[in-house]
């Protein structure tokens, strides 16, 4: 055992010693026992100045660090700086939507004053638009007037200027309105400088031009861009509402001898938010 010993030593091996199971019994025993003391104490206690003193000393620490540039209990004047910076172009964004639509709203008031010079015999019914078709595969408006307001189905719509479509439905306190683009639609029309009568009907659906004019006689041909208006065929619909003008060469309907033509409307039917109702004219 002796030689070994030395040979180990010369090697350079290192040798560990064994803790005797005893020793090791005992050191659990012990921590075992200063484990169930320190329990006891804490439950009578005992502890509290010691944690008192602990309090005292931590706190001072964790004040010093909270004050860190950067820690998570505190903004740095720039970080502030930010935050302010962001509120006021929130509210300046606000302010700015909101004076858009008011002016949004003057105009179509100034509009509508101007259409009622120009027809004093005409009675109007404003209206908002609340919701349109959800299936996109019709073009009608809902509005937040009905019965109760004095609309009736038939009645024509108007932007104020514009002619937009006829009111297809009507309950008392909303009404459905079809717009003329609407394949569904049509409405008496004339040529204003020609003065040839005609029918326009919608073709939203077919998906090559919005609108087309027909049954004009062939002796009156429209020209480019010339405006077309309503007739007095209609009823409850005025005369002399534009509907939109002239777009392209006209073509001879084959089957009646007749012309027609593409109409380019003057009204984007997609951003409608308010609308008139006429309900009363020539009285």
């Amino acid at each position: 055992m002796e030689e070994t010993t030395h040979l180990a030593e010369r090697e350079g091996i290192t040798t560990v010693k064994q803790v005797p199971w005893r020793k090791t019994l005992s050191l659990v025993l012990v921590f075992t026992i200063l484990t169930l003391t320190l329990m006891v104490i804490d439950r009578q206690h005992l502890l509290a100045p010691i944690k008192d003193g602990l309090t005292t000393v931590v706190q001072p620490i964790s004040g010093t660090f909270s004050g860190i540039p950067g820690s998570l209990d505190s903004n740095t004047p720039l970080e502030d700086q930010l935050a302010t910076a962001v509120a006021e172009r929130d509210r300046l964004d606000a302010e700015n939507s909101d004076l858009k639509a008011q002016l949004a709203e003057s105009k179509v008031l100034e509009q509508l004053d101007q259409a009622k010079s120009a027809h004093p015999d005409r009675e109007y019914v404003s209206a908002e638009v609340i919701s349109r078709d959800p299936t996109g595969q019709q073009k009608f408006l809902i509005i937040d007037k009905g019965s109760d307001d004095g609309l009736r189905v038939g009645m024509a719509v108007v932007d104020p200027n514009y002619f937009v479509g006829q009111v297809a439905e009507v309950s008392e306190h909303s009404a459905k309105v079809m717009l003329i683009i609407d394949s569904s639609m049509k409405v008496g029309a004339r040529l204003e400088d020609t003065q040839a009568e005609g029918t326009v009907v919608g073709t939203w659906q077919g998906g090559q031009q919005p609108m087309i004019m027909e049954h004009i006689d062939k002796t009156k041909p429209p020209k480019e861009g010339e405006k077309i208006v309503t007739s007095d065929m209609t009823r409850q619909v005025p005369p002399g509402i534009i509907i939109g003008v002239v777009w392209g060469d006209p073509v001879v309907n084959a089957q009646n001898d007749q012309i027609e033509v593409k109409v380019r409307p003057v009204v984007n039917f997609d951003s409608l938010t308010q609308v008139f109702v006429v309900t009363n004219y020539g009285n």
